[in-house]
């Protein structure tokens, strides 16, 4: 009680010597109190406490988050002493709480609290006994492993650990920053000079600025008094922000002052750096006693830039705070002056859209945050908790981006909670393609990642509709709690054959869903069906093949998937075959057994729906045709065939017991040079070449499966002429020009010559003595009638047939004479009759005296 007592003297004492300070130094006498403009209520955020277990709990506090966004809070009990760490695992929304240490040493300034990359917890703190206490926790704060890093060992009262900040270089060095000061003396007056650094009096505070390293993890530390350029700093740490560059060069922004209990505090702030990893220290900029950074105010922005906030710390002589930034390693700066409403922040953050973010210690104004998006230009700024009376507010960024901050309220003394989900967009979902679509599954799983800047919660699914209950998808690990998740949606119902749409939402845990109509979507064919319109064609749909080897035409139609594949077989239930690729021709090889073939197909889609089994046949003929080939033209003698046509029916008789015989050709030529094929038929005429003599036909046979016979032969003798001659009547020389003949010779003798084996038949007269004679090889013939030719005058008629069936007619007149015989003289008188009508009469004694005058033609 007595420690509060003194806080709120401290505050009244402050005002009373600012009010005086106000009336020496200023012409015109003005009062200053925390401005806020433009500050609107934030429904959004969400307010918790932590831990209202007593009075003053938290008013030294810092949060931070571990790498699986838990907060973690460790803070002080100023009544009790007892340093606490409060733990939540659900965004703040409940907490539980375990003691660190049971004593420590009150102090206003910061604690030391980091998490390293193990997720161990460090921490540095300013125990009972004045020594400044690291500590290590490898289970999550669950045991913590304490040693000292420096102890206050000095005669009179002092301390040793105060406003401690810890931090790790690039090597993995153990940096905190501390307070070390003692005091002595007693009752002490007000200086007339408000800004000097020695009041008058008898108490005295020495104050200075320490920093210890670590090389192993926090097991020893070596300590130093901090020097900047040679000088050492002589005052009261109040916060220290580090950063370390690529190199490992050090960065270090520090606020601090001077003064103590009823004496006029002085303000500094000092950026500072070193090249060798603090062995020395150099000064980039300072300010005395116009400006303070109180709590951990630089920050790196998301262009690397050095940002350092300076707020006022006499408003009545420097109004506006300052934002400076350096984009060359704290080189060089340059100011941005704040306006006053936004000069007595507490705690500064930058989140994850390089916003500019600070927590104003509004005291009974409440807890305020005031925010710029264009990096400092303009500010705007909301109450977060009205009720409260805040001190020392702590801002940070969780790793998902929202803003956090713990503050103590001193109207209930106890540690209070407010968080910003700053997320307020949909889950980002990228589906995957199905493949392949279309697809042959009936329930095929829809993937992809759904991404956010919080974890995820859920990842629902619907098919073909969006209203309506929701179906849940899985994630690939088990369960959505990550912000980038990999997840399968499989509907559990077979879904029809065509066309789908699959609709996915998510959620987040901080209630982010996507809204109907932004769903993402992916659209594929569930395919059942085989091809179908199926067909097969050998050999151009032929009836009949001679080769084993056909060309088979195939097609088929999948309007879905596409025809892929195809299996072909002389069998239908396909044994033994593979697939194959589809393609519109084939040439198959047929088994060699002749007869009917039969060539089954199925049809294959990219899916492997099979359509049914179609087949097409062919007869397999390899055998040549026989047969005979005989002409019925002409006549046959002794083996040769005579014929007087030159046009002559040939008789055909090709045969084939499978294809049949189709086509014959028929040549001269024995290798058919001129020959075509004609349609095959049993009876066929052809006409022989020109000119007589033997004529070979030759003739092949072809049946439909073009199997060809050997070649068969058709002889014969073209004879289409032939002549009669008549050489002599009784051994009378015959004149064919004479047409007129006598003879007393009652049985004359015919002698002529014509053509071999030719039948000549001799007539005379119409009441005819006839007669026959064949002409011999030599061609010569012979005829004298059986009976006498009566006296008188006949018609004599030759007829000549050969053997082709040739005719020759010879015809002339003939006269019979009566033959004179004088009685028992043994003279015959005979009468020679001449053409032209002379009449000779002979005596013929004893022999017989032949005259012959021939004029044109005579006969005895």
């Amino acid at each position: 009680m007595f420690n509060k007592l003194l806080r709120l003297n401290n505050k009244l004492f402050r005002i009373i010597i600012t009010l005086t300070l106000i009336f020496i130094l200023s012409f015109n006498t003005f009062f200053y109190f925390p401005i806020v403009s433009e500050v609107q209520a934030a429904p959004t955020w969400e307010l918790t406490t932590i831990d209202d277990s007593d009075d003053w709990v938290g008013y030294t506090n810092k949060i931070v988050t571990d790498a699986n966004n838990n907060y973690i809070v460790i803070y002080s009990n100023y009544d009790t002493t007892a340093l606490n760490m409060a733990k939540s695992l659900d965004y703040g929304h409940t907490w539980t709480i375990t003691e660190i240490d049971d004593s420590t040493y009150n102090d206003w300034g910061p604690l030391g609290f980091i998490i390293d990359d193990n997720g161990d917890y460090l921490l540095t703190y300013a125990d009972e006994d004045n020594s400044l206490q690291f500590a290590r926790s490898v289970d999550a704060g669950v045991t913590w492993n304490k040693t000292q890093v420096d102890i206050y060992e000095g005669l009179e009262s002092g301390s040793c650990g105060g406003s401690s900040s810890l931090s790790i270089d690039k090597e993995g060095n153990y940096i905190v920053f501390y307070n070390y000061y003692y005091s002595s003396g007693g009752l002490i007056f007000i200086s007339p000079n408000p800004l000097s650094r020695t009041p008058l009096g008898l108490t005295t505070y020495y104050r200075d600025v320490k920093y210890a390293i670590s090389s192993d993890q926090g097991q020893t530390w070596d300590t130093y008094y901090l020097e900047v350029d040679g000088s050492q700093l002589n005052r009261s740490l109040e916060s220290a922000s580090i950063y370390y560059d690529n190199n490992n060069n050090y960065y270090v922004y520090i606020s601090s002052y001077t003064g103590g209990q009823l004496q006029i505090p002085t303000y500094s702030v000092n950026f500072i750096y070193s090249n060798d990893q603090g062995l020395t220290w150099t000064e980039n900029f300072s300010y005395e006693n116009e400006y303070s950074a109180t709590e951990a105010n630089f920050q790196i922005d998301k262009n690397n830039d050095f940002v350092a906030f300076v707020k006022s710390q006499h408003a009545y002589l420097y109004p506006n705070g300052l934002i400076k930034k350096s984009n060359d390693n704290g080189q060089t700066w340059v100011d941005t002056e704040l306006s006053e409403e936004l000069s007595t922040f507490y705690s500064l953050a930058i989140d994850n859209n390089n916003n500019y973010l600070l927590v104003d210690e509004g005291y009974d104004a409440g807890l305020i945050l005031h925010k710029s998006e264009d990096e400092g230009a303009t500010w705007t700024s909301e109450i977060i908790d009205a009720t409260s009376y805040v001190y020392n507010p702590y801002l940070t960024i969780d790793n998902y981006g929202d803003y956090i901050i713990t503050y103590e309220d001193d109207n209930t003394g106890h540690l209070k909670f407010a968080r910003l989900v700053t997320d307020t967009t949909d889950p980002v979902i990228a589906l995957d393609t199905v493949t392949p679509d279309p697809t042959g599954d009936e329930t095929p799983s829809i993937t992809g990642t759904v991404t956010d800047s919080h974890p995820l919660s859920s990842v629902q699914f619907q098919v073909d509709i969006t209203s309506g209950s929701w179906s849940n998808c899985v994630a690939d690990d088990g369960v959505f709690d990550e912000v980038s998740e990999t997840f399968g949606c499989t509907p559990a119902t077979a879904l029809n054959e065509g066309e789908h749409t699959v609709y996915v939402r998510g959620s987040d845990d901080v209630g982010n869903t996507t809204g109907s109509g932004s769903e993402s979507e992916e659209t594929f064919t569930v395919d059942l069906s085989g091809p179908s319109g199926g067909s097969i064609v050998i050999n151009g749909d032929a009836a009949y093949t001679n080769t084993t080897s056909v060309t088979l035409t195939l097609s088929a139609t999948d309007l879905v998937s596409g025809v892929s594949e195809m299996i072909l077989s002389e069998s239908s239930s396909f044994t033994g075959e593979t697939w194959e690729t589809y393609n519109t021709t084939k040439v198959f090889t047929l088994s060699t057994t002749e007869g009917t073939k039969t060539v089954y197909v199925k049809f294959r889609d990219s899916l492997d729906n099979e359509s049914a089994s179609i087949s097409d046949s062919i007869i397999l003929d390899t055998s040549t045709p026989t047969g005979e080939s005989t002409t019925d033209s002409g006549v046959e003698y002794e083996g040769t065939t005579y014929s007087n046509e030159e046009t002559v029916n040939l008789v055909l008789e090709g045969f084939d017991s499978l294809a049949g015989v189709v086509e014959v050709m028929i040549s001269e030529d024995p290798n058919f040079s001129d020959g075509i094929w004609v349609t095959y038929a049993e009876n066929m005429t052809w006409d022989l070449s020109n000119g007589d003599g033997i004529k070979v036909i030759y003739v092949k046979y072809r049946d439909a499966a073009s199997n060809e016979s050997e070649i068969y032969t058709v002889t014969l003798f073209l004879d289409t002429t032939t002549t009669i001659s008549l050489e002599s009547i009784d051994n009378g020389e015959f004149n064919d020009d004479l047409t007129d003949w006598n003879t007393n010779n009652m049985k004359p003798v015919f002698i002529g010559t014509g053509e071999a084996d030719s039948t000549v038949t001799v007539t005379i007269n119409s009441d005819p003595i006839t007669g026959q004679t064949i002409v011999g090889d030599d061609g010569s013939w012979t005829f004298t009638p059986d009976i006498n030719i009566p006296v008188g005058a006949h018609t004599v008629t030759i007829d000549s047939e050969d053997i082709a069936g040739n005719t020759d007619t010879l015809q002339f007149s003939l006269t019979i004479n009566a033959p004179a015989e004088l009685p028992e003289t043994g003279v015959t008188i005979s009468t020679l009759m001449i053409y032209g009508g002379s009449t000779v009469i002979i005596l013929i004694i004893p022999i017989a005296i032949f005259y012959s005058l021939r004029k044109k033609k005579s006969a005895i």
